[in-house]
């Protein structure tokens, strides 16, 4: 058993699940210590990101992994459903896609995960509302690890620190406060070359807002002036 600290920018509970509110946005985190390779139904990880994607107001989208390719050392291939949006990898030394569990890492669906022993950045192809993931042996994470993302706010985001066995999972997201998007995120651990498991990219998008017809503004203000006059009426005849 390893001690483990994470820092990611804003506070949440300290326990295995939890979820808090600062400076608008919001971060979710589930924690299973003993999932048995698999990701539990009804655990924390999976109960954080259930919460997750109920704060996202537009639309989602996942990359499984099981499309993505490493290239110059770099991960590309990274697409997210219908969103259309798509993201890169980079800064990672050692970015590997496994298909077979290793170390206590898995897929959380599919038969892919990234593998990573340093920290890496992703970037989108444009600005999201929202990023989650899941991890795989995080308890190898045995010193300072941040979740950073510089658009929304530039510190550590939350600190936690966790005695977990090898072969735990974790569900970690952000959700952007209103107005807040954001086009890159890192995840970073220094001091320490131990292999981490991610799976199951998530985003999300936001919400645009739909036009109005240019004529429904006229044709409430006829109907307005419709039922005043029909109001009118009714009182001159009453009288």
């Amino acid at each position: 058993m390893k001690r483990m600290a994470f820092a990611i920018a804003l506070a949440t509970a300290a326990a295995g699940l939890g979820s808090t509110q600062a400076q608008a946005a919001s971060v979710f985190f589930g924690l299973d210590t003993s999932p048995g390779g698999t990701v539990p139904a009804a655990g924390n990880a999976n109960t954080a990101r259930s919460n997750f994607l109920a704060a996202i107001s537009g639309d989602v989208g996942v990359e499984d992994i099981d499309g993505v390719s490493i290239s110059g050392g770099n991960l590309t291939g990274a697409s997210f459903g219908s969103t259309g949006v798509t993201a890169t990898g980079s800064g990672a030394s050692t970015f590997q896609v496994n298909t077979a569990g290793q170390f206590g890492m898995f897929a959380t669906s599919g038969s892919a995960y990234i593998r990573s022993n340093t920290g890496f950045s992703i970037t989108f192809s444009e600005a999201v509302s929202a990023f989650g993931f899941f991890m795989t042996d995080p308890f190898e994470l045995n010193l300072l690890t941040t979740f950073t993302i510089p658009d929304i706010q530039t510190a550590a985001l939350d600190t936690r620190q966790l005695d977990v066995a090898s072969g735990a999972l974790a569900f970690w997201g952000i959700v952007g406060g209103a107005g807040e998007t954001f086009d890159e995120v890192t995840i970073d651990w220094s001091g320490t070359t131990e292999n981490v498991g991610f799976d199951d990219l998530t985003i999300g998008t936001t919400v645009s807002a739909v036009p109005l017809p240019a004529a429904l503004p006229l044709l409430a203000a006829a109907l307005g002036g419709l039922g005043i006059l029909s109001r009118r009426r009714r009182d001159k005849a009453a009288a």
